[in-house]
């Protein structure tokens, strides 16, 4: 059986305002990693999320959640998991990307407005300290 490597981060950086998440199927494709902060569609057919896909006709296209954690397959085939998703909040827009294809993709303005229309609002913030931790 295919194992997946899934690695607990620190949301601090990524969610503003965690309204609401939900218990999800996330299929992770063959030697990928899904980072949080990945924006996901639900698949029509089956129900389970894959990386937001603009263009796709199978449900992807339509950006549903983010990835609330770091999602890595290293095996020869997909494979599917259960994990946190954030369905409706506030995200940071610097951590929130579209990761299709393995590249981190800015999010346009249409698909930015396509997000909020199912509840998850997208910002800009600016870091106004310097943390010095030495």
């Amino acid at each position: 059986m295919a194992t997946l490597e899934q690695t607990d981060i620190s949301l601090r950086q990524l969610v503003l305002s965690r309204d609401v998440d939900e218990l999800a199927t996330v299929s992770v494709p063959t030697v990928s990693t899904y980072a949080i902060g990945t924006v996901l569609g639900r698949l029509t057919a089956t129900g389970k999320m894959i990386a937001y896909t603009p263009g796709a006709v199978d449900g992807s296209q339509l950006p549903v959640a983010v990835l609330l954690e770091t999602l890595a397959n290293a095996t020869g085939g997909t494979v599917d998991t259960d994990t946190r998703v954030l369905i409706t909040g506030k995200v940071r827009a610097e951590f929130c990307r579209n990761y299709n294809a393995g590249t981190p993709i800015a999010l346009t303005a249409v698909q930015l407005d396509l997000l909020r229309s199912y509840g998850i609002v997208v910002q800009t913030t600016r870091q106004l300290l310097k943390f010095d931790n030495s």
